[in-house]
């Protein structure tokens, strides 16, 4: 298992993570001329990407490709902290590591791909504490059996988990581990925080590129997106797309037939 960190233009935050990430020593894919800085805030293993900003796609893809057949962690660098949560959705904070070695035992025994998380911070709102093999997952953590055959949309520079999450729905579904929660910053709760973590999407995301992203992915998935074309914020995006459906698209569909018709 390699524990791997898509991260640009935010050394200041390598020190926290290690911590936090403690005793994995991970891997970081930052921009090529990122990499000084990151060296001199104590990331031991850096693999520079050569790119146009934002690229975090090409940062994914490089991370995949360098590991192929291997159970590969892709994160953001932002990571607060994670919690296990009880039958009773009582939650316990635990070390970053045992989210990872309990997540890739599961990992190892199921058909899936892709492991990852459910996107609520409260185990209060988790739907329910049993694994699952469908819905929405956490993009900023992912857990890969590493493929040539399923890399991120590098045409994409934002939703691009979502992209990633619908390709691998309707290709071997993926596990959704619902006795955990792990919470990164996340952008547009707090405008102080947010300059706090200012990276590699600052200044290239806008209401305009978001739109054009979420109609991209529309076409790209006709069959994956409920009819009403409106949202008001980019959480809601995520619910335009009908799971449940989905899930069962890829009981009769294979992720190549699936392409031929979109």
């Amino acid at each position: 298992m390699i524990v791997t960190v898509q991260s640009a233009k935010r050394p200041s935050l390598v020190k926290k993570l290690l911590e936090k990430l403690d005793p994995i020593n991970p891997v970081f894919y930052v921009p090529a001329e990122d990499l000084d800085s990151y060296h001199e805030a104590g990331a031991k293993q850096i693999v520079p990407v050569v790119g146009k900003m934002p690229m975090k796609t090409k940062q994914l893809n490089r991370a995949l490709l360098d590991n192929v057949g291997e159970i590969v962690v892709t994160m953001d660098d932002d990571l607060n902290g994670c919690m296990i949560v009880d039958s009773n959705k009582k939650g316990k904070k635990i070390p970053f590591v045992d989210l990872i070695e309990q997540t890739v035992e599961k990992f190892k025994n199921v058909d899936a791909e892709l492991a990852g998380f459910s996107t609520t911070t409260n185990p209060f709102y988790l739907r329910t504490t049993e694994d699952e093999n469908w819905g929405m997952l956490k993009g900023g953590i992912f857990v890969h059996k590493a493929s040539v055959n399923m890399l991120f949309d590098e045409n994409m520079n934002e939703l691009e988990d979502l992209d990633f999450i619908i390709r691998h729905h309707l290709h071997k579904k993926v596990l959704k581990v619902n006795n955990f929660v792990i919470d990164f910053h996340y952008f547009g709760q707090s405008e102080k925080l947010d300059k706090k973590y200012f990276g590699g999407y600052a200044g290239f995301r806008t209401k305009e590129s978001e739109q054009e992203t979420y109609m991209y992915l529309r076409k790209k998935y006709p069959e994956a997106f409920k009819s009403d074309l409106s949202y008001s914020k980019t959480a809601d995006i995520y619910k335009k797309v009908d799971w449940k459906r989905l899930a069962n698209l890829s009981n009769s569909n294979n992720i190549e037939s699936f392409f031929d018709k979109v």
